[in-house]
Order: structure tokens, then sequence, then C-alpha cells
């Protein structure tokens, strides 16, 4: 096992749908502000939101794999919430659950720990569960709340044959870069450091280069990551959870079966 993990956009990106009207009748679904999106759960900057269009008690939003859920990645060891800071988590709840039918519901964890460079991540990890079909997430609060936060990834963890080699810097910016979903390269001011991090993966099967550019790479410009530290945290000085962009790859052959994989990430902010 590496010690450090990716979280893609893994279930919720690959639903056929997100239903955040009251397709099914229970539980009560989003209503979304006028501003949010479904898909803002599950791709694009760090800074958009998702929430409520009302405040409310409690709110569920259920991801559908689709009938073809089998040919899909399908089952989960961890879940994250982004912003969950926004959302009070600690003293409003997340739950994640799933169902074979999107009728029965069995609770898979609750979302606790917060953490990041700004602890205003939020992520739980768990044994991986079996293959299911709906995935839903619940949020309940003790008065009302809106739930405003920005991503929920859940799913499988991408690892590497190997760990990595690193380095990574903190810059107090004052000048940044960012990317346009259509790829276009953006200069822009920034007053809050941020985080880069430079990874070189040695002795990667073809197998794992080519999950690695289908899951990962091919969404790269829409599509940030988690970076994970499971034990040794120096890889991400000690922040434990990095949200991050992916800016560049590379892949070289190594010989028959074996590559070398570097890539450039990001931290994302808002």
């Amino acid at each position: 096992m590496t010690n450090l993990k990716i979280s893609y956009a893994d279930i919720g990106f690959n639903s056929a749908r997100i239903l955040t009207q009251d397709v099914i009748t229970a539980p009560t679904l989003y209503t979304l502000d006028s501003q949010s999106n479904a898909w803002d759960l599950v791709a694009g900057h760090r800074y958009y939101r998702t929430m409520l269009s009302s405040a409310g008690a409690a709110a569920s939003i259920i991801f559908d794999l689709g009938a073809d859920y089998a040919t899909k990645q399908n089952t989960a060891d961890h879940v994250i919430i982004a912003r969950g800071d926004l959302a009070s988590l600690g003293t409003n709840t997340a739950t994640l659950y799933r169902s074979s039918d999107g009728n029965a519901w069995t609770s898979v964890t609750t979302v606790s720990g917060a953490t990041g460079p700004r602890s205003n991540d939020y992520i739980t990890t768990f044994a991986t569960t079996s293959a299911y079909r709906y995935w839903r997430l619940s949020w309940t609060s003790a008065g009302t709340s809106t739930f405003q936060h920005s991503k929920c990834y859940f799913g499988k963890f991408f690892t590497f044959d190997f760990d990595c080699h690193y380095t990574f810097e903190k810059i107090p910016l004052k000048k940044s870069v960012w990317y346009s979903s259509a790829g276009a390269q953006y200069f822009t001011r920034n007053d809050e450091p941020l985080y880069k991090v430079y990874c070189t993966w040695e002795h990667q099967s073809d197998a794992t280069v080519y999950a690695f550019e289908n899951k990962i790479a091919k969404y790269m410009r829409y599509c940030p990551v988690f970076l994970y530290t499971t034990a040794e945290h120096q890889a991400l000085n000690n922040v434990g959870l990095l949200h991050a962009s992916l800016t560049k790859y590379k892949v070289e052959k190594q010989w028959n079966n074996l590559n070398t994989i570097t890539a450039d990430f990001e931290e994302e902010l808002g």
C-alpha cells in the first residue's frame, strides 16, 4: 500500500444521474440555489459552491451510476467534503449511504475530521465497500442550514505500484496561474500562500499508467484532485490532505512494463 494516494472525481463524476429534485419520493432531495449546480459537487474549481435554495433541517442528493454500474468503478473507501466548514460540519452532519435499489438505504459513514492547510476540508476513510449502484449524501442540522460546501468526492483512492519521490514548496504568492476548463492559461494575483507538489513515480506498470491517464490526467483541466497521505505526511508538509490541480505530467518508458510518471500539482484555493 502506497503512502500518497489520489482522490479523484470517481463515483459522483461517473454517475448517470445526479438527482437533486424529488424524483425518488424519499428522502427529501436538494432544491438547489439558482447559482448552484449539482455538477459543481464533482467537477470544476474549488471556489464553486453547492447549496440549498433556502435553509432547511435536512436534505439529500442521490448519485445513480446507472443500469451499467457493474462496468464502472462502484465501490468506495473514502469520502471527502471540501469546504465543509461552510456547512458547519461538526455541528451539522453529512452521512454517506449506499443502496442496491434506490429505496432501501444503509449508512456507510458519517463524515468527520477537519484537515488540510486551513482545516476546512473533511475526510473519512473506511474499509472498501461492495459494489452498489446508488449512493446518497444526506445532510442534517439541529436547526436549519443551506449546507453550503464545495466538493463531494467519494469512491476508491487511486494508488500507484510504488511510492513517489517528491518535493513541495509553499509560495507566499502575489502572482499565480490558473487554467480554464478549455485549457487556457491565465495569470492572476493572489494574497494567499499556496502549495505546489512535484511527484515522480518510478517502476509503474503499463496498467497503472493507463489508469492514471484515463482516470486523472484525462480530466485534469476541469477535475482537480485531492492528494492524501496515510501515515508519512512529509510529502504534503504534514497537512494530510491537499485539494490540487494536476498542471502537467509526463510518462517515460523505462523498460518492458516499467514506466516513470512525473506530475506537478498546484493547490486549489477558494
